[in-house]
């Protein structure tokens, strides 16, 4: 059964938090790529996307997360992807995309690996 996806948007310690929930394929990417993207030249440099309600991600999903990257990058930020369901990190993985991407297991971690990042750039 398809489930539509629902994506969600939230600010915490400075990073702006995306949680998506249902399948991030053709049908939902578009939009989602617009909305990351606005953040992203709309000066947030941090930005997390939590996949952890993802069951299911198609290759729009990926191009999606990597456009988000792309655009990030070129505006002095990141993306930070967190939660891989297991279908998720296989095709992460299978992509090859594991290399690409900072990958942290929830939310919480992802916020005290940034943390962590800022304090060693401030001294």
């Amino acid at each position: 059964m398809e489930t539509a996806m629902k994506m969600d948007r939230r600010k915490s310690e400075g990073s702006l938090i995306f949680d998506i929930n249902g399948d991030f394929d053709t049908r939902s990417a578009g939009p989602a790529k617009e909305e990351i993207r606005s953040a992203i030249l709309e000066g947030e440099k941090s930005v997390i996307i939590n996949l952890e309600n993802v069951g299911y991600i198609d290759s729009a999903g990926l191009g999606t997360l990597v456009s988000a990257l792309k655009t990030a990058k070129e505006n002095n930020g990141n993306v930070y992807l967190t939660g891989l369901t297991a279908q998720v990190k296989m095709v992460v993985e299978l992509t090859r995309l594991h290399h690409v991407f900072d990958i942290f297991p929830n939310v919480e971690a992802a916020l005290e690996g940034l943390r962590g990042r800022r304090a060693s750039e401030a001294q």
